[in-house]
């Protein structure tokens, strides 16, 4: 009994030393670098992101941006340069995702943090830059190899695919809709798929519809697969819904003002059909 109690204690004590081994320690800094960036470019980058000590440095090649992006977009959107850098450092436990951004067209900080916290990432500030204006999806792939340093673990590959995805498909739809409505539909739709396991597909449709008619998007037949398709696959992760809001909760002030101003907006319509059937009213009654 004794020897099975020691035997316990130890596997527990090994566990738990594991388990410090992969936490995170607050305040690590990592780059990660376009490998085709010229020197100077290079020194650029880093002067713009301003490390507070001296942070581990990666790259990411052309070659790992069409591994992950090809079946998503065209090759010729990814180009033939790694050019977009990453400055991810580790914040306190509960800090959420911050992003900021800078020469990045295409994807938004909030994109970026949608997409990373899908992955997996979390309580950490990001830092995506270029030396002239890019469309930045390459940049994912600098903030997934970043975090995977800072936790000494890989993120599984069935998360980055959903995150690659999700970035993709809610820069497409930006296009079409705004990056920003795209950014908070995707996010939207995404919580309240994890939140209640829906697994039916038409449910996840019925999902969709109604986010999109509370932003007030009118989104086509084929953009709705997409997402379908999207939430289908993030669903299959077996994400936190808690996790996604603690990691998301910088993205919340914006939020809840696009919902007030779409609350405030839907106020003054029913004012204005209420008038309006006051009016009908008072025709009504004097030609009766």
């Amino acid at each position: 009994m004794k020897i099975i109690r020691i035997f316990l204690l130890t596997l527990i004590g090994l566990s738990l030393l594991t388990l410090i081994g992969l936490a995170m320690q607050t305040g690590q800094e990592f780059i990660s670098f376009g490998a085709d960036l010229s020197k100077d470019q290079r020194n650029q980058m880093y002067d713009n992101f301003r490390p507070q000590s001296r942070p581990q440095m990666i790259e990411v090649t052309n070659g790992e941006e069409h591994e992950y992006l090809s079946k998503y977009v065209p090759d010729r959107q990814i180009g033939s340069r790694a050019i977009s850098s990453v400055y991810l450092q580790t914040l306190e436990p509960n800090s959420g995702i911050r992003v900021e951004s800078n020469n990045i067209t295409w994807v938004t900080s909030g994109m970026y943090a949608n997409a990373a916290a899908t992955a997996g990432v979390k309580d950490v500030l990001i830092k995506a830059d270029s030396p002239y204006p890019v469309s930045g999806t390459a940049a994912l792939t600098g903030i997934i190899k970043t975090f995977e340093q800072a936790q000494g673990a890989s993120i599984s590959s069935a998360r980055k695919d959903a995150a690659y995805q999700e970035l993709i498909t809610t820069g497409e739809l930006g296009e079409k809709v705004g990056k920003e409505n795209a950014e908070y539909l995707i996010r939207d739709v995404k919580k309240e798929i994890v939140e209640k396991r829906v697994n039916d597909p038409e449910e996840i449709r019925i999902i969709i519809e109604n986010k999109a008619e509370q932003y007030n998007i009118k989104l086509t037949e084929t953009q709705i697969d997409q997402i379908q398709q999207l939430m289908e696959k993030i669903n299959s992760l077996d994400l936190n819904v808690q996790e996604i809001n603690n990691q998301l909760q910088n993205l919340n002030t914006k939020v809840k003002g696009i919902q007030d101003e779409g609350k405030k907006a839907t106020g003054i319509l029913a004012q204005i059909l209420n008038l309006l059937q006051q009016l009908f009213n008072l025709i009504a009654k004097i030609f009766s």
